[in-house]
């Protein structure tokens, strides 16, 4: 009998990706969210271990016709223990792979891992959220040396 090994197979195409996490800014460091003060929120950059696979096929049909002309992936993130105290991708975290940067339409937790779709965004609106300083090579749009 065969035995299904397809965890395993997901975690040995894992790649370590950077993500930036919008700030929440406000006036007087305070905003509210469901009538509740909550207070801002600095911008940050971390870096995840994930695979990124094309989206294809039946995947792309069901997209709405925006999507679909946009370079679209699948973000497969596996938490091995509760524990770890690592970052989950969300929904307008922004993801750097392969010199573009993704946007994150759709975050699933799957429990064991979370399951994202991610869009190509203009790396241009998010310029000033990176540090030219700390931009890797393949970015060069970006000032990356």
């Amino acid at each position: 009998m065969w035995q299904l090994d397809g965890p395993v197979e997901l975690l040995e195409m894992d790649e370590v990706v950077d993500v930036i996490r919008q700030g929440r800014t406000c006036p007087d460091n305070v905003a509210y969210v469901d009538g509740l003060p909550v207070a801002a929120t600095p911008q940050s950059r971390d870096q995840v271990i994930a695979t990124l696979q094309p989206m294809g096929g039946k995947d792309l049909m069901l997209l709405p016709e925006g999507f679909r002309e946009r370079s679209t992936l699948w973000m497969w993130q596996a938490h091995r223990t509760p524990a770890q105290g690592q970052l989950r991708v969300d929904i307008t975290d922004i993801v750097l792979y392969g010199g573009r940067a993704y946007q994150v339409q759709s975050s699933e937790d799957w429990g064991s891992y979370t399951r994202a779709m991610l869009v190509g965004c203009d790396t241009g609106v998010f310029a000033g959220a990176v540090d030219p300083d700390n931009v890797p090579a393949i970015y060069p749009a970006l000032g990356g040396q």
